[in-house]
């Protein structure tokens, strides 16, 4: 059992990490929920001390430390409480550390989004021109442009002060923070620490905290025991996923790799780049590439025999090129990259002579445990697509999706698909190619949900479990049906069709999406409607069975989230 102290209330931070790990094999211990706060109700970080030092025994705690010194992800960008009322409350870790020390602390905080919180329409402007101007700060320094300051000074004077004074302030008590727990990593409060980027674009404010950051993390030499890249809501999936230490591995499919050059919306740096961090930070592993792109175009770019005739030496060459990485560590926007690949290299090497045959099922045609099938970002909206571009991504992701059910015909043959190709939703596109060809069903794992490090996060967490299950001799293939059926229902059909539409209606009755107040059970009856009848022909059709009990609410009383729970028959 591991002890979750999560980020807040809603699904995906509380609901995903009880099922994944259930697929796992394992079982996750929550606090009680009325101690977690609810949207802008903080959580009670006095009361979730108390509760984390009366933990029975456990075999890891993952805590977030937003949680724990303000009361969760919303709390954390209010300046409420100070630096060192926030450290007074994490001291509970130090002597949870003392108290445990054969106990694993997996830990991770969020360095804070450009924009500030939009709880209803009257934030709508503070949002936009919040996330502008600290973009802009970024900008016009490092481009040593007085337009873009004079633009910056524009977008300021749009802003009440009182609302960019707590954003300003809310930033630079976390960063202090931040940096305090890459101390305490180095102290080994922690056995890893997890800082990802929460919203935010390849300039901004956020950029000189991560140098900040990483410069800190390479002079205590900690670089091994972290990582900081983009995501949020998925970091306690990936803390799990590492605790159990599954060594994972990935047969790589992309549908374009132009497109996994992209910067993803919502984060900073290239989405191949992003991947990788995310896999090495969840102890995974990709042995192998394949391109699909409109001209079909496979590529090989590495399989498991070089990984292993080469892993010694490479590991040698990554210690060695680390220590002129951690000299750079300032204007890199990843983490010490070099140091954690040398020591999952290291470890690759020692563990290639161990013979797994008895406990794991390996891919048919393939040496990875997962084939992993990535619809790449393309940038922009869905929404505002046009036909034009939407036919010639059609042609395009054809190949991909041809593959994809080629894969998942094969026998013994586990295909995940990681579609973060807008932030928000599921491709349409490819979805409706798959729906057409049956092949939603054979999909062991699958995500599609708000942005792209949050998607991978979850995907990737999936396979693990259903690895750890494998070597447990553990058969969970019906919870894991059901999270699969549950993201198909929730990610796709409800974040890329019916959640539009359910927000227009709210608009037309006088109701704000963004905070619905009593009227929200309106709203919420019809998205129970609308997802209650696709899912009963998902489950017919593509999963050969009927629904079972289903349950749909908007928990944080909103429309940007749902609470999907289904059973199939």
């Amino acid at each position: 059992m591991i002890a979750l102290l999560p980020l807040d209330d809603r699904p995906c931070n509380t609901r995903f990490p009880l099922q994944i790990a259930r697929i796992g094999g394992d079982e996750i211990l929550l606090p009680p929920t009325e101690l977690l706060g609810c949207f802008n109700t903080p959580g009670r970080p006095t009361a979730l001390g108390r509760w984390t030092e009366r933990l029975p025994e456990v075999s890891a705690l993952i805590v977030s430390i937003d949680m724990l010194a303000y009361g969760g992800l919303v709390a954390s960008r209010k300046p409420f409480v100070s630096a060192e009322e926030a450290l007074e409350r994490l001291e509970i870790l130090r002597g949870w550390r003392r108290a445990r020390p054969d106990t694993p602390i997996f830990a991770f905080n969020i360095l804070m989004r450009l924009a500030v919180t939009m709880d209803g329409d009257e934030a709508v402007a503070n949002y936009y021109n919040v996330m502008r101007y600290a973009r802009l700060c970024d900008e016009a320094e490092r481009f040593d442009s007085d337009y873009l300051r004079e633009e910056r000074d524009k977008v300021k004077d749009h802003i009440p002060e009182r609302v960019l004074d707590e954003y300003l302030q809310a930033r630079a008590r976390n960063h202090l923070v931040n940096l305090q727990m890459v101390d305490w990593l180095a102290e080994n409060v922690f056995d890893y620490l997890l800082i990802t980027q929460e919203d935010a674009s390849e300039f901004g404010l956020h950029r000189q905290e991560q140098d900040h950051l990483l410069a800190r993390v390479a002079a205590l030499n900690v670089g091994a025991k972290m990582s900081l890249h983009p995501g949020a809501d998925e970091a306690a999936l990936t803390l799990l996923a590492r605790s159990w230490n599954t060594d994972v591995s990935f047969q790589l499919h992309v549908s374009d790799a132009s497109d996994m050059k992209n910067i993803a919306p919502f984060e900073d740096r290239p989405y191949e780049e992003s991947l990788r961090q995310h896999v090495a930070a969840m102890r995974g592993q990709i042995i192998s590439t394949e391109i699909v792109n409109e001209k079909n175009a496979n590529a090989e770019i590495s399989d498991q025999k070089k990984v292993n005739d080469k892993a010694e030496s490479t590991a040698i060459e990554n210690v060695e090129t680390a220590n002129v990485e951690r000299t750079n560590a300032k204007t890199e926007n990843a983490p010490d990259d070099a140091i954690i690949n040398a020591k999952t290299v290291a470890d690759k090497a020692q563990n290639a002579t161990v013979a797994r045959d008895d406990v794991v099922a390996k891919n048919a045609q393939s040496e990875a445990d997962f084939v992993l099938f990535v619809n790449a970002p393309v940038g922009g909206s869905q929404k505002d697509e046009s036909e034009e571009a939407r036919a010639a991504r059609l042609v395009r992701l054809q190949p991909f999706a041809e593959r994809l059910i080629e894969y998942s015909n094969r026998a013994n043959c586990r295909v995940a698909l990681c579609d973060v190709a807008f932030p928000n939703g599921a491709d349409n596109v490819l979805m409706t190619l798959l729906e057409e060809r049956g092949a939603l069903g054979k999909l062991v794992a699958f995500g599609a949900w708000n942005t792209a490090g949050n998607t991978t996060g979850t995907v990737l967490a999936q396979c693990a479990a259903l690895q750890r299950a494998l070597w447990k001799g553990e058969d969970t293939s019906k919870l894991n049906r059901d999270f699969t059926f549950e993201r198909l229902i929730d990610d796709w059909f409800y974040q890329s069709q019916v959640r539009a539409k359910i927000e227009r209606a709210a608009r037309e009755q006088g109701i704000v999406p963004h905070n619905m107040g009593e009227q929200g059970a309106v709203v919420e009856s019809q998205a129970r409607r609308e997802l209650r009848g696709f899912a009963q022909l998902l489950a017919k059709h593509h999963f050969e069975t009927t629904l079972g009990a289903s349950e749909i609410t908007l928990p944080w009383n909103r429309a940007f989230e749902a609470d999907v729970r289904m059973e199939l028959v």
